[in-house]
């Protein structure tokens, strides 16, 4: 836990916009001196990118590739959001255990076996109906919502704790600043590749082409060291 300091003053003649502004350029100028957050923060936007690609567009990919009713669509709401929470918690105390950026691994692992189950949803569920388990592929795509909900609150909980951890006191508030920039900029631009995907492959393959998002993150995330991270926020003296 790290001590409360009285907040600093606003300058005169400074508006709050203004100073924020700064203050995060100034960080990003300084950005090569955190070689653990800048790489973890080039993971996160592959992931975040794919998170954003999979939320926007997994109701519309029921609708048009497994032909979901209302019903279904209610199931999945319910789901994701009870998941999210229950992920979340999950999670948080295998991030205890482990470490933020195993964790964070762990939830891109459970993306890539959302979108994989998702991808052969028509399989599963004539697998499922051999062995006697009767169902549609409807049921099922709204089966996968389950590691989607989980996926969700636990890879947003994982990714603010690396930040956390990473981001010295004295510049939190920018690292956090950057991690929110980051993952707004994520989402702009997933929204932009799943349509250049869509005109190279249908919705389908599309959604497959995504995971590979989540297989850059991770990789890049293999890169990290969370105790060289953690120390070099540590170290870090303002000039």
């Amino acid at each position: 836990m790290r001590e409360y300091t009285a907040g600093k003053e606003k300058p005169a003649g400074l508006s709050y916009l203004k100073i924020g502004v700064e203050r995060v350029t100034s960080t990003l100028k300084e950005i090569h001196k955190f070689r653990d957050m800048a790489l973890y923060l080039v993971s996160l936007f592959f992931a975040m990118a794919a998170l954003g690609i999979v939320i926007s567009f997994a109701f519309i990919y029921g609708a048009q590739e497994i032909k979901t009713q209302k019903e279904h669509e209610i199931a999945m709401f319910l789901l994701i959001q009870l998941f999210a929470a229950i992920g979340a918690i999950i999670f948080g105390f295998i991030q205890d255990k482990i470490g933020a950026k195993k964790t964070f691994n762990i939830t891109l692992l459970l993306w890539i076996a959302c979108l994989l189950l998702i991808y052969w949803v028509e399989d599963l569920t004539t697998f499922l109906t051999g062995i006697g388990i009767p169902t549609t592929k409807q049921w099922v795509f709204v089966g996968t919502t389950v590691f989607a909900g989980a996926g969700l609150g636990a890879t947003q909980s994982a990714s603010r704790a690396i930040v956390g951890l990473f981001a010295p006191e004295s510049k939190s508030g920018e690292f956090f600043g950057l991690w929110g920039l980051s993952g707004k900029i994520a989402a702009a631009f997933g929204l932009v590749a799943v349509g250049g995907l869509q005109v190279l492959f249908d919705l389908r393959n599309s959604f497959l082409v995504v995971s590979i998002f989540f297989i850059v993150s991770l990789l890049i995330n293999f890169l990290v060291d969370e105790k060289r991270g953690i120390q070099t926020a540590i170290d870090y003296k303002e000039i």
